[in-house]
């Protein structure tokens, strides 16, 4: 995880970012939820009054599927109309790393360079599926096995903050009770 010091719509902001790579074995669990919650938190509570976003160039379905399944607000979002100040937010935030982006047209889909190896199962369930969150990110960043990311921003916010924890949390839970929650 990185943070940076931005200056978005002239004021101070912080930039939470950060990379993580799982064999596919370990992939499907969360495994890096917590570290990525916990900094996000404390970020956040040494910074209480300043706007913190996380921005990510999300390479794989998996990485977006995290932040729409605990993140209430998240941009963008399949269920929701991507507001025009957001959009903007995001442009200027990306705007402000290197990557560049892979298409003059679009804005919000970079070529960061890297990519998700992932199992010809694992993309095969990828294309079939019909979560709306999948759905979404094939659609807009259909060249993600080339190394596209597509451009996330999540308001690390209290109040996204602990909606999130507690998502997490009550789906544990539910697995360790072993009841399937009707959610996921």
């Amino acid at each position: 995880m990185h943070t940076y010091a931005r200056a978005v719509r002239g004021r101070p902001a912080l930039v939470l970012r950060g990379e993580t790579g799982l064999l596919p074995d370990y992939r499907g669990r969360g495994a890096s939820y917590g570290f990525g919650m916990a900094y996000a938190f404390m970020e956040k509570l040494r910074h209480p009054f300043t706007p913190v976003y996380y921005l990510g160039t999300l390479v794989h379905p998996s990485s977006y599927h995290l932040f729409y399944k605990y993140f209430p607000t998240v941009y963008p979002h399949p269920a929701k109309t991507f507001p025009t100040r957001q959009r903007a937010l995001a442009i200027e935030l990306i705007e402000s790393f290197p990557d560049p982006p892979v298409a003059p047209s679009d804005l919000l889909v970079r070529d960061v360079g890297w990519i998700t190896v992932e199992t010809s199962q694992e993309r095969k369930l990828i294309l079939e599926s019909h979560r709306p969150d999948v759905q979404l990110f094939v659609t807009r960043n259909p060249g993600y096995p080339q190394g596209h990311g597509m451009v996330v921003v999540a308001p690390i916010s209290f109040g996204n903050i602990v909606t999130a924890i507690f998502r997490r949390l009550r789906e544990v839970l539910l697995a360790l009770l072993r009841i399937k929650s009707p959610r996921f």
